[in-house]
């Protein structure tokens, strides 16, 4: 089994729905939840998938930032 099969494994339910999701996706989790191999995961598939030269936009902010925005 490869390590990309390997991580998909380790995905419980509702990663696994942000993984397949087609559509925008948030996540927002605790520490140690897995938002970071769900993301690289992500990524991974959107860009096997997507036609070049079109991009994709990934965004992730510290809790500190976010405190910050919403002020």
């Amino acid at each position: 089994m490869n390590i990309l099969n390997k991580k998909l494994n380790q995905l419980d339910d509702v990663q696994r729905r942000a993984y397949e999701s087609n559509k925008n996706t948030i996540i927002s989790a605790g520490p140690g939840s897995g938002k970071t191999t769900l993301i690289t995961l992500k990524i991974a598939k959107l860009l096997s998938e997507i036609p070049l030269p079109r991009g994709l936009a990934c965004i992730t902010f510290k809790l500190p930032r976010v405190l910050l925005m919403k002020k």
